[in-house]
């Protein structure tokens, strides 16, 4: 249902970078780990400086085993301020 909402919500507006954001959160949640890492580019692609969007793909590339983008993701978040991302680095590199 939620994932209805989002898509109605970027349909009216394009450039709403939360709706793509929450979006991915959902198709995560549902583990459609591919749709969620479109949603967050996007939400990227919009927004450059969407540190949870950063923080988030580092959570799915990591669900994915591809630890090495998930560090990436982590340390783009953490660059930015995200106490998260900078959390979630430090316990992949641990």
């Amino acid at each position: 249902l939620a994932i209805v909402d989002y898509n109605k919500a970027i349909a009216i507006k394009p450039y709403f970078v939360e709706a793509y954001y929450n979006r991915g959160n959902a198709w995560a949640e549902k583990g459609q780990f591919d749709i969620a890492i479109e949603d967050y580019n996007i939400a990227i692609f919009i927004n450059p400086e969407f540190s949870e969007a950063y923080n988030n793909l580092g959570i799915v590339y990591f669900r994915l085993g591809q630890h090495g983008i998930a560090v990436k993701n982590f340390q783009k978040a953490c660059r930015m301020g995200n106490e998260m991302g900078c959390k979630n680095l430090s316990d992949l590199v641990r």
